[in-house]
């Protein structure tokens, strides 16, 4: 998805910045490569998500502990297109490894630094708020 004008989406490729990073070191040098974004962050672009998405009627089940209107099935669908767009970028990584014969010796890991932003997530003592991201390979 390419985002539009105002959003809070990052136009940064960041299997880029890796491709550029590794391109700058010598071939068998070590290395740490960290890559943060801000997607999803709460600072989305209210409604890019029914803009790039037509899953708006899909969202017929929210968790008893959030809000029961449209207004917060909108913000879930935002949210959500957030989250696709970070995946996407996250899953290019690998395939900038593998293309230059750096994979196979390389730990990727994918962690998350709090929850969804929603009420009863952040820095609460509920079940969701400890459903955080975790991937290693």
């Amino acid at each position: 998805m390419i985002p539009g004008e105002g959003a809070a989406i990052s136009a940064r490729e960041y299997a880029g910045c890796l491709n550029d990073f590794l391109a700058d070191r010598a071939d068998d040098a070590p290395f740490f490569f960290w890559c943060g974004c801000h997607e999803p962050y709460r600072s989305y672009t209210p409604g890019q998500g029914v803009q790039h998405d037509e899953r708006l009627e899909a969202i017929t089940e929210i968790p008893a502990c959030w809000l029961q209107d449209d207004t917060f099935r909108h913000d879930l669908l935002d949210d959500a297109v957030e989250t696709e767009c970070f995946d996407r970028q996250v899953g290019n990584l690998p395939q900038t490894l593998e293309a230059m014969d750096k994979l196979h010796n390389t730990l990727v890991v994918c962690n998350s630094d709090n929850g969804a932003p929603f009420l009863r997530v952040k820095v609460q003592m509920f079940d969701e708020d400890f459903r955080l991201p975790l991937c290693a390979t």
